[in-house]
This record gives structure tokens, C-alpha cells and sequence, in this order.
């Protein structure tokens, strides 16, 4: 079972300074050469959605949850067709009482991938810090995902408000922060995930070209 939450509005000013320092991790390495090989869409393709934790994954996987019509959602992927090829999508959703956002990279080597995955940590220890901000419950001993993970639980004033996730499984990175809902267990955020990085696992290049919409 997940469960809804009311997530108080100086948790969410932590989280999107904790996306800014995040986000950085997408520039590393990047450079002329890198940009006259990259494009980019704010589309996702069928196989993308299988991936990309979207609201409306949260709201099919809740049960109970209704999105709001005025909830805002952004997309960007970006596409690297030099070398091996990377994958970055990043896609935020807000609306009030949820918040959501969700990267998905495809890096160039495992070791670049270690870096993002490591950053992701930085961004959110600068993000999540000072006397309002969360604490964050550890549920990696009973959430294990890819190669190596970091499960957690978010609390606020004794009330679980959401989850940070980070996955990194070979060249893959994986992780994502939601606000409003939560799981009640460890089992049940599986549930969310797992499906999700098998899919991932899955998707190539070819699959990420973006439709029409």
C-alpha cells in the first residue's frame, strides 16, 4: 500500500535547491565536441514511459491518488550519438500537495556513471540540509536495486512526506525524488521501482528517438 502525505512548502524549496546542484552533474565532460553530436527533445517515446517515473506511474501504482488538472509537468531529454551514445531525461512534475522528479542517464563509461551517481548524493546533502529540512530514513538494506542503491525514506515533524532513490547498474544512473506520497514499506517501493529498471535495462538509442505528439 502507498500512502498520500502533505508536504510542507519549505520541503519543497529544499528539493529544488537540491535539483540546481544536481542538475550540474550533466555537465560534466560536456563540451564543442560533445554539443555537435547531442540533440534534444521534451518529448518521451512509448518505451521512455515505461522508464520515466511519471505522475501518472505514481497515481497507477498509489491506487487512491487523483492528479490535479493544474499540475505542471516538464520534460527534457538529451541524446548523445558520438561513441557509445548516452541518454539523459530529466522530468519534474508539481502540483500542490505532489512533486516529483525523475533522471534517467545513460552514461558514456561506468566510471562516468559512478561520478553522476555520487553527485546525485551531493546535490541532495546541499538540497536537504539546515533545521527544516527532512530526515532521511535508510531503507538500502531492504531495497536493493542494480549494482549498488540508496533507498530512503523522507520524514518531516515525525510524518513520512516522500522518498529518495538512487540506482546506479553499469552505465546506467537511476534516481528520483518524490514529495506528497510514500510507500509503507520497503516491499511496496519496490514495487514502483523495480518494473522500471527493467525497463530501462531494456531501452537502446533506437528506442529513445522521440514521436509525434
Amino acid at each position: 500500500m502507498s500512502r498520500m502525505a502533505s508536504p510542507p512548502v519549505r520541503l519543497i524549496v529544499g528539493l529544488a535547491a537540491a535539483v540546481v546542484v544536481a542538475g550540474l552533474a550533466g555537465l560534466v565532460g560536456v563540451g564543442t565536441w560533445f554539443a555537435r553530436h547531442t540533440t534534444t527533445s521534451t518529448t518521451l517515446s512509448s518505451a521512455e514511459r515505461e522508464v520515466v517515473l511519471t505522475a501518472e506511474a505514481i497515481a497507477a501504482w498509489h491506487g487512491e491518488l487523483e492528479l490535479s488538472p493544474e499540475g505542471v509537468e516538464a520534460v527534457e531529454t538529451t541524446r548523445f550519438s558520438g561513441l557509445g551514445g548516452t541518454l539523459e531525461i530529466e522530468y519534474e512534475y508539481e502540483a500542490d500537495g505532489l512533486y516529483l522528479l525523475n533522471w534517467v542517464n545513460k552514461e558514456l563509461t561506468r566510471r562516468d556513471a559512478r561520478q553522476l551517481y555520487t553527485m546525485f548524493e551531493l546535490g541532495l546533502a546541499v538540497g536537504l540540509r539546515g533545521e527544516d529540512a527532512p530526515e532521511r530514513v535508510d531503507w538500502s538494506a531492504r531495497c536493493r536495486f542494480g549494482d549498488e542503491s540508496v533507498a530512503q525514506l523522507l520524514v518531516s515533524d515525525d510524518e513520512p512526506v516522500g522518498h529518495v532513490v538512487r540506482v546506479l547498474d553499469g552505465r546506467w544512473v537511476y534516481a528520483f525524488i518524490v514529495v506528497g506520497v510514500h510507500a509503507d514499506g520497503p516491499a511496496t517501493l519496490a514495487e514502483l521501482v523495480q518494473p522500471r529498471l527493467a525497463a530501462m535495462k531494456r531501452l537502446s538509442l533506437t528506442d529513445s528517438e522521440p514521436v509525434e505528439r
